[in-house]
């Protein structure tokens, strides 16, 4: 029997066996389902990094956390500039639990070394794009584009409301 390969939610399953068999997103390798973690939110939702690779992932993060503590009080995120206590005073730190820290050991996914720490949200938003420089600086010509238009629109109306409003952004 040839084996057959089907797209299943961005993951490939292994079908044609006696079991079915997921792809991990790490190591590549096809693994029964009871190799990989079951989801901490969905019960019935597969976590896509099999177990062994999990462990590995963790030990490395470990790791990391002892070569490179925590930022002392007065540290400011690399990226967005704020303080621990900006950070909490804006009630934003992931979202998360208050008990949460509002730093993370940010590494590169790709050889494991350590970059910095950052604040959640800028680690989030590094992770929504892939820690891909193309779409971060396509990101940054979207904003600047859009500034650029508002700016025409309001001169064009000359509408102070509006101007404030784009002033605040700009400050940001």
């Amino acid at each position: 029997m040839a084996l057959q390969l089907i797209l299943f939610d961005n993951d490939y399953l292994e079908l044609g066996s006696s079991e079915e068999k997921l792809k991990c997103k790490k190591c590549g390798k096809f693994k029964s389902r009871s190799r990989f973690k079951k989801g901490y939110k969905w019960k019935e939702m597969i976590e896509r990094v099999c177990l062994i690779c999990t462990r590995e992932k963790q030990a490395d993060l470990k790791r990391l956390k002892k070569l490179y503590p925590y930022p002392k009080e007065n540290y400011k995120c690399p990226i967005c500039s704020r303080t621990r206590k900006d950070i909490k005073k804006e009630g934003e730190h992931g979202g998360l639990k208050n008990n949460r820290e509002v730093f993370v050991l940010d590494h590169d996914h790709d050889t494991g070394e350590f970059r910095g720490h950052i604040c959640n949200t800028c680690n989030s938003g590094l992770g929504f794009l892939n820690d891909d420089l193309y779409r971060l600086k396509n990101a940054v010509t979207y904003l600047e584009n859009f500034k650029k238009s508002i700016d025409f629109i309001s001169k064009v109306c000359n509408n102070n409301i509006f101007k404030r409003d784009i002033d605040n952004i700009s400050q940001q």
